[in-house]
């Protein structure tokens, strides 16, 4: 039987992810620069920015263009999602693809007022990240191909502990003033993606998604709720000085009912069923002498 073909356009931890969960339902084609024998996927070592694209597949049916930039600077956000993704565009508009889905993130935004965002508000990011996100947003509303935008918030779950070991060492404030934080855990990133690539086989989708999950909240909230969890078990740093606290910029609430209304169902809809799984694997991975007899 025939199964449709998905390209992953790099083979970072979602799409790595995505590629175990729909292996049996499409013919995988993933592309990294570095060489890589995944099981059940086949794999194509090309730098999306430098080497020729002949070797690109066109006859596809979704693509899933998920890379991450060499450095943390505007030269590497524009070689990422501006030159490589033209040419990608450039190749792929000759083909058969049905739909390619972007990564991209709510840092588009730069609502600071507690408002709440969706799919169709301004977006006016105030990150050089956010604005490099929001032009290659604008070369996919241009292209060729049918093209849709994800916006995820803040990724966070296994191997995403930041904001947990923050809480535990005391360097997120613990009341207000405090922004909004909005999250989505690693596993619903995946889902959202592998969701949205079978969708794409049988209609058209949205041009942009929002992917968070269904609780907005503020982050000192966040902190104490960690907190309430875990240090009864394990020791917990004091609350820092405030001048040692992690300050977060901005405070939007994001809407994600757009993506509720295509089916998708949260594994993890708060931020309370993701972490009170990792304070259990924090805690089973801590050695006898951090546990409180």
């Amino acid at each position: 039987m025939h199964q449709p073909r998905l390209l992953l356009l790099g083979f970072g931890a979602l799409n790595r992810q995505v590629a175990a969960r729909l292996q049996d339902r499409f013919d995988i084609l993933a592309v990294s620069r570095t060489p890589q024998q995944p099981e059940g996927v086949t794999h194509c070592a090309l730098d999306l920015e430098q080497d020729a694209l002949d070797a690109l597949p066109v006859d596809i049916d979704v693509a899933i263009y998920c890379l991450t930039p060499s450095a943390f600077t505007p030269e590497g956000y524009e070689a990422v999602y501006v030159k490589s993704l033209q040419r990608v565009l450039h190749r792929l508009r000759s083909g058969s693809i049905k739909r390619l889905l972007f990564v991209s993130s709510t840092s588009v935004y730069g609502q600071e007022n507690d408002e709440w965002v969706d799919e169709d508000s301004a977006t006016a990011p105030a990150s050089f990240s956010g604005a490099t996100l929001l032009q290659a947003e604008a070369l996919l509303a241009d292209a060729d191909i049918a093209t849709t935008v994800v916006r995820f918030s803040g990724i966070y779950g296994a191997g995403r502990t930041r904001l947990l070991q923050q809480a535990l060492d005391g360097q997120v404030a613990l009341s207000g003033p405090s922004g909004y934080t909005n999250r989505i855990h690693e596993q619903d990133a995946v889902g959202v993606l592998c969701h949205l690539a079978e969708l794409a086989l049988a209609k058209p989708l949205h041009p942009c998604y929002l992917a968070s999950d269904c609780e907005p909240v503020r982050m000192y909230d966040v902190a104490q709720w960690i907190r309430e969890q875990a240090c009864s078990r394990v020791e917990c740093a004091p609350e820092a000085a405030p001048a040692q606290q992690k300050r977060r910029a901005g405070s939007k609430r994001c809407a994600n009912q757009r993506l509720l209304a295509s089916g998708f169902q949260f594994s993890y809809p708060t931020f309370r069923e993701g972490y009170r799984e990792m304070i259990e694997a924090y805690i089973a991975q801590n050695s006898q002498a951090n546990i409180k007899e």
